[in-house]
């Protein structure tokens, strides 16, 4: 044993005693304190520790044995000898009781006296590493009960004989039983007979087998049906053999719930995807394909083994792979994209319509890409077709537009021509007026032979040509305002010919000779209404004009076109200051 100094305390009321069994110790390097009655070691026992005590039995009013219950009560790491010059066995058994550690005669040999103490000493430290080790080992199994009784798995150990030699708290709550209810008890006086019966074989095949092993099952908790997964554990003794077979049990009906909704989730994916008659497909993050679905191995007459784990570069060559490549690495970084794109497959031209989303992961991170391929082939042949049968209609209709303008012009020309040959005053504005309307016509066939849409006109571009061509002579300032109103020719041929007859008439009767005469057109969107005002500053209708019963040809035909032409309203505002026209009409768009 290394050497040590050790600090003894030697209690004696004999003084020559004391003197020479302290000087036997004092050459053996250790710290010797003296006391010459029990009241003095007492005292010194509470102030400070010993490893060993040496106490005589027999002094005044404290002896040697209330000494020896000081120091065991005091300090009880310490060993103990007691000395007695009584030879008696009464004192030795009383000695004994209170737990001394040796027993030494007076007078006593000197190498009796270095033995009993080297062996006291000796036993004194074994006694100090039992006491920590029995503390460590305290430490630890209050730990680990700790843990045990925390965790809110089921945690039980059985024996050799299947009886319950522990279970935590929460494991008790699960059966709904005391813990005192289930220690010492049977699997079989626990859990009903089918559980009981394959528990026990599971746990015979851990103690014969010396493995662990995990089942599952479902079980009864109360009146709950619940899921729960046990791992069995062999807890070995030093010679290797199974002492004890350990069980953690965990509920995982939650898990199980999991797993069922995403079983079923997974059956939807599978149900859509392989029924669907468009591409789909799943890339990792290295664009590699993990997945594609039936349509995708027809179009590229590859089975999915043969597709999954290829890169586009391998499917569709090296410049349509590097486009594929750049789309994806945008939408890895978070972003959805669609595009129409066309690419070789099979040696044939084929064009798709191709949206492709980022996959992620519980914590938001991109973990790869899904995407949709509709093969538009057939879609873009038909618009390409579409497309060059509407170009081949347009320019029919140009060509129809223009040729009904060229014959209205035609039509007009004779007029003229006629016009010119007639004497006759009446029959000459007569034919004048008709030449006017059939010039309103034409612009209107014009326009739209010139307009993009085809369709619409803008109706203050056609205002302005119409009403200037009526006001070339006469000195009458025109005032247009009608601006972003686009009209169809259902609605254009109309309003023409009530423009014409109605400016025509301004500039006929509404100003003399000595007066500037001024004609004012508006043209207002409201809403789906165009609210259409004609007016001028002349010298206005007769007093007794009735708009219901007006006689001249012109007047009716601007009430015929504005009410059963272009469905809408016509009044009439005059005053010595002028006349105003308000037409009102729904638009056909």
């Amino acid at each position: 044993m290394a050497t040590k100094k050790y600090e003894i305390l030697l209690v004696d009321d004999d003084r020559r005693f004391l003197d020479s069994f302290g000087t036997l110790l004092e050459g053996r390097e250790h710290e010797l304190t003296k006391a010459g009655c029990g009241e003095k070691a007492i005292e010194l026992l509470e102030q400070r520790a010993f490893d060993l005590v040496i106490t005589d039995l027999v002094m005044g009013e404290v002896d040697g044995f209330e000494v020896v219950k000081a120091t065991k009560n005091i300090h009880p790491e310490a060993v103990t000898i007691v000395l007695t010059g009584h030879k008696t066995v009464d004192f030795a058994i009383k000695a004994l009781r209170l737990g001394v550690d040796d027993f030494l005669l007076k007078p006593c040999a000197a190498e009796d006296i270095e033995f009993r103490i080297q062996r006291c000493l000796e036993k004194g430290e074994l006694l100090k590493q039992k006491q920590k080790t029995e503390q460590a080992l305290r430490e630890s199994e209050e730990k680990y009960r700790t843990l045990v009784e925390a965790i809110t798995d089921a945690i039980f150990v059985l024996d050799r004989d299947k009886h319950f030699a522990f279970v935590n708290s929460h494991g008790a709550r699960w059966l709904h039983k005391r813990r005192e209810d289930v220690l010492g008890k049977e699997i079989g006086d626990i859990f009903p007979k089918r559980i009981a019966k394959q528990m026990i074989e599971n746990v015979d095949y851990v103690f014969e087998r010396k493995v662990t092993i995990t089942e599952e099952r479902s079980a009864l908790l109360g009146s709950q049906l619940r899921y729960i997964s046990t791992v069995l554990v062999p807890i070995p003794n030093p010679q290797g053999d199974v002492e004890s077979v350990m069980g953690i049990a965990r509920d995982v009906t939650h898990l199980k719930n999991i797993e069922e909704k995403l079983r079923k989730s997974e059956e939807r994916f599978r149900a859509i995807t392989e029924s669907a008659q468009d591409s789909i497909f799943i890339k990792d993050c290295s664009l590699k394909y993990l997945y594609v679905n039936p349509a995708m191995e027809r179009l590229l007459q590859t089975s999915a083994a043969e597709l999954i784990g290829q890169s586009d570069e391998e499917l569709f060559g090296g410049e349509a792979g590097y486009h594929i490549r750049q789309v994806d690495r945008r939408v890895l970084e978070g972003e959805v994209v669609s595009e129409e794109d066309t690419k070789l497959v099979r040696g044939v031209p084929t064009s798709f319509h191709v949206i492709k989303v980022p996959l992620r992961d519980s914590s938001n991170q991109v973990t790869g890409l899904c995407g949709i391929a509709r093969d538009i082939t057939e879609r873009k042949r038909a618009e390409e077709q579409l497309k060059a049968s509407l170009k081949e209609k347009e320019i029919l209709l140009q060509e129809i537009y223009h040729r009904v303008k060229n014959n209205m012009q035609v039509v007009a020309s004779l007029l003229n021509l006629q016009t010119s040959r007639i004497k006759d005053v009446n029959v000459k504005a007569a034919l004048e007026e008709s030449q006017k309307r059939v010039q309103s016509m034409a612009l209107v066939h014009e326009l739209l032979y010139q307009s993009k849409s085809l369709s619409n006109i803008d109706l203050g571009e056609y205002i302005t040509r119409l009403a200037g061509g009526l006001l070339d002579t006469g000195g009458v300032k025109l005032i247009l305002d009608a601006r972003g109103i686009s009209i169809g020719i259902d609605q254009a041929i109309p309003c023409g010919l009530l423009i014409n007859e109605l400016v025509s008439n301004s500039v006929k009767h509404a100003f003399s000779s000595d007066r500037p005469g001024e004609i004012t057109i508006k043209a207002l969107l409201v809403e789906d209404e165009i609210n259409l005002e004609i007016g001028d500053n002349g010298k206005g209708m007769p007093e007794d004009f009735d708009i219901r019963n007006t006689g001249t040809l012109g007047l009716m035909l601007v009430k015929g076109l504005a009410e059963n032409q272009l469905h809408g309203t016509w009044e009439i505002n005059s005053t010595a200051a002028g006349t105003r026209h308000t037409i009102r009409f729904k638009t056909s768009g």
